[in-house]
């Protein structure tokens, strides 16, 4: 797997932002404060997306999931987005899932400290946090 650093500012990725819809009802993220069969399912979604899809990765998906992960640009984002939807719905946990592509810039270790301004900005999870704002307590599969 491309480790995370090594990344190329000029290529185009796509990714994702998955929300369990009950997160979205709740002032605290933090999966631990969680029931643990949402706990265990959202850490089963994790290794089998991370296992499934390894060769595509560039940023795995964590347990705590926002904003999900991001692949190289032959992985096909619109097959993951679908294989996360199946799997928490078969445990009846309503979600919505966003996806997109584009460019990213500045991301760290921590995917959340993209676009921090500095030289060239990436436009991938700006399009897909935009797009989530958008869609509070709606659930399905939606392209940003």
């Amino acid at each position: 797997m491309k480790y995370i650093l090594e990344y190329n500012k000029t290529e185009i990725y796509k990714g994702l932002y998955v929300t369990p819809i009950i997160l979205d009802k709740a002032y605290n993220r933090f999966l631990d404060m969680y029931d643990v069969e949402i706990r265990k399912a959202i850490s089963d979604l994790c290794k089998f997306i991370n296992h499934k899809y390894e060769n595509v990765l560039v940023v795995k998906m964590k347990r705590n999931i926002q904003p999900g992960l991001i692949i190289k640009e032959e992985g096909n984002i619109q097959h993951i987005a679908k294989d996360i939807y199946d799997f928490l719905n078969k445990r009846e946990i309503d979600n919505r899932i966003v996806y997109g592509e584009g460019t990213v810039s500045h991301f760290e270790k921590d995917i959340h400290r993209c676009d921090t301004g500095y030289g060239p900005k990436g436009n991938l999870l700006i399009k897909i946090g935009r797009k989530t704002d958008e869609l509070k307590n709606q659930i399905g599969i939606f392209k940003s």
